[in-house]
């Protein structure tokens, strides 16, 4: 600590520089943990001289922890020492004085949580008296009395049967803030192999990569090879939220934040809920992927942004353990993973470390849907069926697609046969999208010479 050890002025300045050249303000009494190494100042410096050389000494990292609020300081050494040291590719964490959320941020956040769904009943409801509730959201947030309202649950059944848990719309703007603020903490130190609510990394972006690990461990289709495909049970259902609330803590600096976290990752979302089940399909649900069954302190909605980025914070340990110490070739995209070997029994021992990580996290493998196989018979990925030489959408997708597009209202064909064209069109099966055409054009529609859209066919008028 610098406070009571006797060092030089100079070395106070180094770290105030240091502070202000991150951008942060250090708060009186704030702690300073030179981690054994104090800063390399010369005593007999004058102060004048450390001003003029100070802006050239770049402060090595381990030289400047700062720490404010009694939840670092309560932490054992050791925690705290494990919970704040820097790993490969991983920004350095100071804490700061808690930050003031701006009337930009906020409207930021709300323009992106109303994309793509302005025309909703909640959206047009909040915009109304879209500033009056934008600064009462504000005056809540700086204030610190704002909770996450009852969500809204219902169930789907495609491809089976979930639960949903839809957070009011005023609450989702406070889940894009909280994004737009701690993801550039998390996202840099994420492997490029970490698929899901990550901007540029859907299921186009994960067969890809697939398909590019494949191809360089069976050095161009020459060579055979072998894939583990794994799945986490009840991932969401399953998730410790004191666990993952000490992850997103080793990185998140400002108590603003954090504390916004904590109220996001601790929530009940039992406690009030809103029960939208007038067909019954929750009773299809199965008990253990709900969350009416689930022990407190334990699962995460779907369906609310915040938890989609938090599963990617809380898998990103067994991201790291499987690239960095196995070095294998690996791909997951939310709870579905898939590794790469030439040697099956690679495959296995990997399978058998990934399920004692997994323990410590609270999680498990589901066995049915846990296998090796070879590449040759085809790897099927993210609605992606990967063949040496060739790729192409799942058998099920292709017939659910003529299905839908035959039944459908006509007034829904267009757009939904145009996505599907997409799909088989990255997928690179030209024989399935020309079977999606032919439907659409059965049904009194034409489609655009490269097969990329579909329109309605135009009236020639009679003269």
């Amino acid at each position: 600590m610098l406070e009571g050890q006797g060092l030089p002025a100079c070395a106070h300045h180094l770290v105030g520089v240091a502070a202000a050249s991150m951008q942060l303000v250090v708060a009186p009494g704030a702690i300073v943990d030179t981690a054994g190494a104090p800063p390399r100042v010369p005593a007999q410096l004058g102060r004048r001289r450390c001003l003029r050389q100070s802006p050239a000494r770049p402060v090595h990292p381990r030289q400047i922890r700062l720490g404010v609020g009694p939840e670092l300081q309560q932490r054992q050494p050791e925690q705290q020492q494990g919970l704040e040291r820097p790993g490969p590719g991983r920004p350095q964490m100071i804490i700061q004085q808690p930050s003031e959320i701006t009337v930009a941020q906020l409207f930021e956040a709300y323009y992106e949580c109303r994309r793509h769904k302005r025309t909703t009943r909640s959206a047009l409801a909040f915009e109304v008296a879209l500033e009056a509730n934008l600064m009462q959201l504000l005056t809540e947030l700086r204030a610190g009395t704002w909770w996450p309202a009852p969500a809204t649950v219902f169930a789907i059944t495609r491809p089976k049967p979930r639960e949903v848990w839809a957070a009011q719309f005023r609450d989702r703007i406070v889940h894009h803030l909280v994004y737009r603020a701690i993801n550039p903490l998390f996202e840099p130190a994420f492997i490029a192999d970490s698929c899901a609510c990550i901007k540029g990394r859907g299921t186009l972006y994960a067969a890809d990569r697939l398909e590019r690990h494949l191809r360089s461990v069976t050095e161009g289709w020459s060579k055979p090879a072998y894939y583990l495909k794994a799945d986490i049970a009840n991932f969401f259902g399953s998730i410790r939220h004191d666990v993952l609330f000490a992850m997103l803590a080793r990185r998140i600096a400002d108590p603003t934040m954090l504390e916004l976290c904590r109220r996001l990752v601790f929530q009940d979302v039992r406690q009030g809920a809103i029960v939208q089940d007038a067909a019954g399909t929750l009773a299809r649900v199965p008990s253990h992927k709900s969350l009416f069954q689930t022990p407190a302190g334990i699962g995460l909605p779907i369906g609310n942004l915040s938890s989609q980025f938090f599963a990617n914070v809380y898998l990103d340990p067994v991201d790291q353990m499987v690239k960095r110490r196995l070095k294998l070739r690996y791909v997951r995209y939310v709870d579905d993973m898939v590794i790469v070997h030439q040697d099956p029994k690679v495959l296995l021992a990997a399978a058998d470390a990934i399920r004692a990580h997994l323990s410590g996290l609270g999680l498990h493998l589901a066995e049915s849907k846990t296998f090796v196989a070879p590449v040759e018979k085809g790897v099927d990925f993210v609605g992606h069926v990967i063949r040496p030489h060739r790729r192409s959408a799942r058998p099920k997708t292709h017939r659910v697609a003529l299905a839908r597009i035959s039944t459908m209202p006509k007034a829904e064909v267009p757009d939904s046969a145009t996505s599907y064209l997409g799909l088989f069109r990255h997928s690179g099966s030209r024989a399935q999208i020309a079977a999606v055409a032919r439907v659409a054009v059965r049904r009194g529609f034409r489609v655009d010479r490269e097969l990329t859209k579909v329109v309605v066919k135009r009236k020639v008028s009679k003269k």
